[in-house]
């Protein structure tokens, strides 16, 4: 199998270049940042860092927008290392829906919690690390329009992976689509809670395939706002 991350270094990966445009705010601890459309506060360490973050939630949010699904409240992203372990593991970022707040590692912590192997490039981390923040601002942005439903969390991991999947080189996600060594994704029981733990990889791979097949796409996402579509609860 063509794993994520072994097609990634198959690839020339492209040096991350944010062109979002940032409007400086009071710093504290970290330095504040506004991304230019206004509708994301960004807290980071570094201007190039809250540069990156700003690019992708415009990415996130175009991408989103595309399937009729928008942003209607603005976002908060920190970047800090306090990031508790979920199921023994360090999350490289979360989104919390009791506050509207992202938090994001920053890169060497994102480093080291990651594991990567000896193999993979500097710049295969960087984009993998920026993908995340699209990631989980993707998950603000769908927890505006799904807070009402008691949707499982395979459903929102679904949404997040799609959209951070949108953000990354397109060469790569061109070799993601033309992989013929994996089993069709023809039902939503390819989407457990266990899958999704033990192999996000995989799950995120499903999701990607899935949501690219004719009859899925942006209108697959509606139909889990109309909840016409049911993913298999924690149990399964």
């Amino acid at each position: 199998m063509c794993r994520l991350f072994v097609c990634l270094l198959a690839i020339v990966v492209p040096a991350l270049t944010a062109t979002s445009a940032l409007l400086a705010t009071p710093a504290a601890a970290d330095e504040g940042w506004q991304c230019a459309d206004r509708r994301v506060d960004v807290t980071a360490p570094s201007r190039a860092s809250a540069a990156i973050i700003c690019d992708q939630a415009d990415k996130a949010r175009a991408f989103l927008a595309g399937c009729g699904i928008e942003a209607r409240h603005p976002l908060s992203v920190r970047v800090t290392r306090d990031l508790s372990k979920s199921a023994g593991w360090r999350k490289s970022g979360d989104f919390d829906a009791s506050t509207g707040r992202v938090r994001l590692l920053p890169f060497l912590s994102y480093l080291r919690v990651s594991k990567q192997k000896p193999s993979n490039t500097l710049a295969f981390a960087r984009v993998m690390h920026a993908s995340i923040a699209a990631h989980e601002i993707a998950h603000g942005i769908f927890h505006e329009r799904s807070a009402h439903l008691d949707l499982p969390e395979t459903a929102h991991e679904y949404v997040a992976y799609v959209v951070q999947f949108a953000t990354l080189p397109p060469d790569l996600q061109k070799s993601l689509s033309e992989q013929d060594d994996l089993p069709a994704v023809t039902n939503l029981f390819m989407f457990s809670f266990f899958l999704l733990r033990a192999d996000p990889e995989r799950f995120a791979l499903n999701a990607y395939r899935h949501f690219h097949q004719p009859e899925n796409g942006c209108g697959f996402l509606h139909r889990v706002l109309e909840s016409r579509v049911h993913f298999p609860p924690p149990s399964d």
